[in-house]
């Protein structure tokens, strides 16, 4: 992944031993790799991307040796330093974080867990206030299954909360390889739903 930063570009990598980076200096031909891992982890992916507010998200495991904590922080100086650290999902096997920023600051993020078995996508909803907090404050804000998104769709669609009380579970159905329906989340309906409000139920 990519990040502009005033004077050079900042190329962060997955790597065995947790993230590489490398940095290009502006008109440079060559990259300087640094050897020692920026952020030591599991072999796995990581999501980083700048805000509107020019801080840095970052969600990556905080453990060094295992696929779990899946943990958001913030930073404020150009990734020299972390600070909150909102817990994602702290279960083994979760991995490969992604996210959208929307228009009104709140962060839209979806990982994996057990891809092998259960193979859920996992959906969460937070703030940057909350990451820097490490605490969900905010009645639509939500991470992982066990605080129920169906929940927290009513308030979310206030206008019209009747339809989404009627079958508010049919979001969340994952069809397996075995044809049965496991919970889950799915990014295509959930980005019809958070940002048009559309079509919620397809």
């Amino acid at each position: 992944m990519l990040i502009e930063q005033p004077d050079r570009l900042w190329m962060l990598v997955r790597r065995y031993d947790g993230i590489g980076q490398a940095f290009l200096r502006r008109r440079g031909l060559t990259w300087q790799a640094r050897p020692d891992p920026y952020r030591p982890g599991p072999d796995s992916r990581f999501f980083i991307r700048r805000l509107a507010s020019g801080d840095l998200v970052l969600v990556y495991h905080d453990d060094p040796r295992a696929r779990r904590r899946l943990t958001a922080w913030i930073s404020r100086d150009e990734g020299a330093s972390w600070q909150g650290g909102l817990l994602i999902d702290e279960r083994d096997g979760v991995s490969y974080p992604d996210g959208q920023q929307d228009a009104d600051g709140r962060l839209h993020l979806i990982h994996d867990f057990d891809r092998y078995g259960q193979r859920q996508i996992c959906y969460s909803c937070v703030t940057p206030e909350e990451i820097l907090a490490g605490r969900l404050s905010r009645p639509d804000s939500f991470s992982r299954p066990g605080d129920r998104p169906a929940d927290r769709l009513r308030s979310l669609f206030a206008g019209d909360g009747a339809q989404a009380a009627q079958s508010p579970e049919r979001v969340y159905l994952l069809r397996n390889n075995d044809d049965s329906l496991t919970e889950s989340y799915t990014t295509a309906i959930l980005r019809i739903d958070l940002f048009t409000k559309e079509e919620k139920y397809r």
